[in-house]
């Protein structure tokens, strides 16, 4: 999950003008939140597709990656079948037909 600091910052900054304005300071704090609450609107609205892009990527990476690993993995366990399958199959004909026990 990606943490988006600039819609903490411009919620604290929302925050703070809004209890200013309560306190009594009307001297254009009101504009100044109106302003304030737009330019955080403009920025999820901007930010939204970048931060989709950027997380479809990371996916994508993951997945590319673990099919990765997971064909590496595959690779070394079948060289590893057909070296065991090789040697049991030489050691059954060195050995030549053996009495029933």
């Amino acid at each position: 999950m990606v943490n988006d600091s600039t819609t903490d910052f411009g919620e604290g900054i929302l925050h703070k003008a809004s209890s200013q304005g309560e306190a009594g300071e009307t001297d254009g704090s009101a504009e100044r939140i109106s302003e304030l609450e737009a330019a955080i609107a403009g920025l999820r609205t901007a930010s939204g597709p970048r931060i989709d892009a950027v997380r479809a990527t990371l996916a994508e990476t993951s997945s590319e990656d673990k099919l990765a690993q997971l064909e590496r993995r595959l690779d070394e366990q079948e060289q590893t079948l057909r070296h065991v399958l090789t040697m049991l199959i030489e050691w059954l004909e060195e050995d030549g037909p053996r009495e029933a026990a």
